[in-house]
């Protein structure tokens, strides 16, 4: 599973007071995911990924992270790494929220998962021959095969993205077509 900010009434206090203690994990809030789930983690989400777990992270371009738990692991010599629990506090967002985003189940229907000021994600049940216009798009695209295997075609090529692997396409894609059965795909571009 993961775990995604923190359990509703959880104060700056508390926060305070569990970390001190190394029980941080306590008052966060877990969810056990399944194949397909999709979480929408804005700025100042706490946030770790559980053991086992695969995923496709896309995030908008940054230089910050902050690390507020390290779970109580040392390093060969006996040292745990440094947190950074002051910048943190000013950024943590306390509020109890849903970040899962439920969407619906289509084929061949780009369904939009997350648009924001910096990326638009987007996913594809494929099954079949289905054509993407892309002339009007002011941005690269990112082709993530998340289930299944797929062919990708435009005028010049053709390339196989089996599950686990990515494809960029150059902002002066103007069409393709895509080709499989029972493949999925994540469908990323730059807002």
């Amino acid at each position: 599973g993961i775990y995604v900010g923190f359990k509703e009434g959880t104060t700056k206090q508390d926060y305070l007071d569990y970390l001190e203690k190394g029980k941080l994990q306590d008052i966060m809030n877990f969810e056990e995911v399944k194949t397909g789930d999709v979480y929408f983690i804005k700025t100042g989400l706490v946030h770790a990924i559980g053991e086992g777990v695969v995923l496709a992270e896309i995030q908008q371009s940054s230089d910050i992270t902050y690390r507020v738990f390290d779970w109580n692991r040392k390093d060969a010599d006996g040292n745990e790494r440094e947190l950074h629990t002051e910048f943190a506090l000013d950024a943590i967002d306390f509020e109890f929220k849903d970040y899962h985003v439920f969407p619906k189940e289509q084929t061949n229907v780009f369904q939009t998962l997350v648009s924001n000021d910096y990326f638009k994600t987007q996913k594809l049940n494929l099954k079949g021959k289905l054509a993407a216009d892309y002339s009007s798009t002011d941005s690269f695209v990112v082709l993530m095969c998340v289930e299944g295997e797929l062919e990708v075609n435009d005028k010049n090529s053709s390339t196989d993205l089996k599950k686990g692997e990515t494809l960029l396409l150059p902002a002066d894609t103007e069409e393709i077509e895509l080709n499989g059965d029972a493949a999925q795909l994540l469908e990323v571009t730059i807002a």
